[in-house]
């Protein structure tokens, strides 16, 4: 999937004869949100075949504010659009339990979601197919996506149980309160909410 990248510069300084008399700095930002999946819980061997994100905007309109400094501040987005579903075909086969490992190809460029930011809703799911018919689904925790911040989920599939729904790991809040499941490093460009979710 593609990113989508903002940048301004100021006025160019010339010299007399027209050159230009110094470089430019230009530094590129992040308009969209950013979404990846690790391995927690499952099973070394375990062929993760697809990836869902369910009830989310397609689209919106943002303004663009040069004089803000701070990630997740420089765009006003107003998300739009029908809800729907966004997927991506992986085929990811886990190659050590527990590993913390990326699900995904980031040459291939199947690690990643790009999104409109925007405020998640209660009906928001995820849903994953692994080893080829069996699929889990479950509400993502209920946070605000932010522009030019990165959230990865930690997936885990325990050995089958009841499938509630709604089950987000150990010690883990339920939808409605998920944002206290969630770990924030301050590092500019690259803030990562870390997110436990036990398929179940």
């Amino acid at each position: 999937q593609s990113d989508l990248l903002f940048t301004t510069y100021g006025p160019e300084t010339s010299g007399k004869d027209g050159t230009a008399q110094q470089s430019v700095d230009i530094t590129f930002h992040h308009a969209l949100t950013c979404v990846r999946f690790r391995v927690a819980d499952i099973a070394s061997g375990t062929v993760v075949n697809k990836v869902e994100l369910m009830n989310l905007y397609p689209n919106g309109t943002a303004t663009y504010d040069p004089s803000k400094t701070t990630t997740g501040t420089r765009f006003e987005w107003t998300p739009g659009g029908t809800k729907t579903t966004f997927s991506q075909v992986l085929d990811y086969t886990v190659l050590s339990h527990n590993s913390d490992e990326l699900i995904g190809s980031e040459s291939a460029g199947t690690a990643s979601f790009f999104i409109v930011p925007q405020q998640l809703g209660t009906d928001a799911q995820m849903r994953i197919t692994f080893n080829g018919t069996q699929t889990r689904t479950t509400a993502i925790p209920v946070y605000k996506w932010e522009e030019g911040k990165k959230y990865e989920y930690k997936l885990s599939i325990p050995p089958r149980s009841p499938l509630s729904g709604t089950s987000l790991g150990p010690g883990v809040p339920g939808p409605s309160a998920g944002s206290a499941a969630m770990r924030l490093p301050s590092r500019e460009e690259q803030h990562i909410a870390t997110i436990p979710v036990d398929l179940a």
